[in-house]
């Protein structure tokens, strides 16, 4: 487990301190579709393909044309855990995979809504996918996307205003799939602060597969999922910045590979959801000291790398 933490901090730290200017043979990061014409609501997938390598931390900058609204970010079977959280606000990431690896997933889906007529597209910069196993950069190329919007429709959902006295608003929406909502099932949402103390705050998804947890503090949460004594999905994200609102999607269905998630057939090895098991603590604590020590732990990990 020790190395694990280590490992965390490192591939974080080299996400943040080192976005990619230069793309070595390796990943393609890519949305699909990347074109077509639409004029009612239309989804589109951020992949990354490894082609043939192995990886587990990615990031990028995601920008939406104005012509377009983002209803919904359902994340996808990547599975990372994000320091920075993608959402309809902002799109943009930075997300680690914690105990495993991927050659090739799907970051989020973008439900999407046309509100105007004419060109859209959506870019994506300072991208950068890193190798399992060394955290090297692989990323090889970016795929943007471009579309004709041929119809226009009104949406009413608003741009989340600028925070206020540093709390937050987060609206977890969880899906079985594409169609169909996940009522009542107990989400849980815990905080670990930097000095490690632990809150926790739970509701029941209403009708529609949502619930609302109100007057955040900036910082790391774990949102888990239940049916009763069962694990649903596990997701760890970062909430804070400039907006108050957070909002995003998780789909059960995406969740059969996520390595956070390990069903026992002890029954005292089952984690009820009152608990959290300190391994989960001190990976949080990792990366929530992260921005303090990520410039030492890069110069040791380059000075063991070049001894």
């Amino acid at each position: 487990m020790r190395k694990v933490l280590i490992a965390i901090v490192i591939l974080s730290s080299l996400i943040l301190l080192c976005p990619s200017s230069a793309y070595a043979a390796g990943a393609v990061m890519q949305l699909d579709p990347h074109s077509g014409d639409y004029g009612t609501e239309f989804t589109t997938q951020l992949r990354v393909v490894g082609q043939g390598v192995s990886f587990n931390a990615a990031a990028a900058t995601v920008v939406v044309s104005p012509t377009l609204r983002i209803k919904e970010v359902i994340y996808g079977d990547c599975n990372f855990s994000f320091l920075k959280t993608p959402t309809t606000n902002n799109p943009s990431f930075s997300g680690v995979i914690l105990s495993g690896s991927e050659d090739s997933c799907s970051v989020y889906t973008l439900r999407l809504v046309p509100i105007k007529k004419g060109s859209a597209a959506i870019t994506v910069t300072d991208a950068s996918v890193k190798q399992f196993g060394d955290a090297a950069e692989i990323l090889q190329s970016v795929k943007n996307a471009e579309f004709t919007l041929t119809g226009e429709v009104v949406f009413d959902v608003q741009p989340a205003a600028s925070a206020d006295a540093d709390t937050y608003t987060t609206v977890v929406n969880v899906i079985h799939d594409a169609q169909t909502p996940a009522s009542d099932v107990k989400v849980t949402l815990v905080a670990v602060t930097n000095a490690g103390t632990v809150s926790q705050q739970s509701a029941t998804t209403n009708q529609l597969g949502q619930v609302t947890f109100n007057n955040l503090s900036a910082g790391l949460y774990q949102i888990q999922v239940w049916n009763q004594e069962q694990e649903l999905a596990q997701v760890l994200v970062t909430i804070g910045g400039d907006t108050s609102q957070f909002m995003f999607t998780i789909d059960l269905s995406q969740q059969t590979t996520n390595p956070l998630l390990k069903p026992s057939t002890d029954p005292t090895d089952i984690e009820p959801q009152t608990k959290w098991s300190w391994w989960r603590y001190a990976v949080v604590a990792a990366v929530a000291g992260m921005l303090a020590t990520a410039a030492t732990t890069v110069l040791m990990f380059h000075f063991k790398r070049t001894r």
